[in-house]
Parts: structure tokens; sequence; C-alpha cells
């Protein structure tokens, strides 16, 4: 997901033989440059894709709320709001992803 292309030079050495790629953040750099040697040699597949359907979104909403899965994984850290601006600023910086904000 990350929109930084110099991740695909660390991801594509760690993949494993007939691994899957898929790329779903755009790439800030239009000029970005990929090892097909790599991709080529471990068959790699990739695909790209620019979203989700809402059925894919709701359908993962509705097995949360019946506690099928866990989404707690997303989460990254947990402040109340007198951590709102600290927490904030290390989304920025990009130590975290996602974070909840307790009232």
């Amino acid at each position: 997901t990350s929109p930084d292309a110099q991740v695909m030079d660390t991801v594509l050495p760690l993949m494993a033989p007939k691994g899957k790629i898929v790329i779903f953040s755009r790439f800030e750099s239009p000029d970005a440059q990929l090892d097909l040697s790599i991709i080529q040699k471990k068959e790699l597949s990739l695909w790209g894709t620019d979203g989700y359907e809402r059925r894919h979104l709701e359908a993962v909403l509705r097995l949360a709320g019946r506690r099928k899965i866990s989404l707690k994984w997303l989460v990254t850290k947990e402040c109340d709001l007198h951590g709102v601006e600290q927490a904030l600023e290390e989304i920025r910086c990009g130590k975290q992803l996602k974070v909840v904000l307790h009232p």
C-alpha cells in the first residue's frame, strides 16, 4: 500500500516463488522502475487495482460486527483526545498507521 515505489526494490527479492503482489496505492513517482528479472525468475504475479467495491467493505464490516474477524491488527495506537496532536504528528512522520481516538 506504500506510495513509495522504492518499497518494491525491498519487496521483490523477499517474495516467495510464484508469489502475488497486489498494488492498490498510487506511486508518487511516475518514473518508478521495477526489476523485471526478479518477477520473471520467481514467476511472480503482479496485480494492480484502484480500489474496492462497496459490497466488499460492507461484508468486512458485517463480519467484524459479528466478531467473526478481528480488525484489531489494523490499529497501531490508541489514545484519548488529549493525545490527538502527538498521534497526528506520529502519523505524519510515518510512525503510526491507524490511530483510534477515545473520547
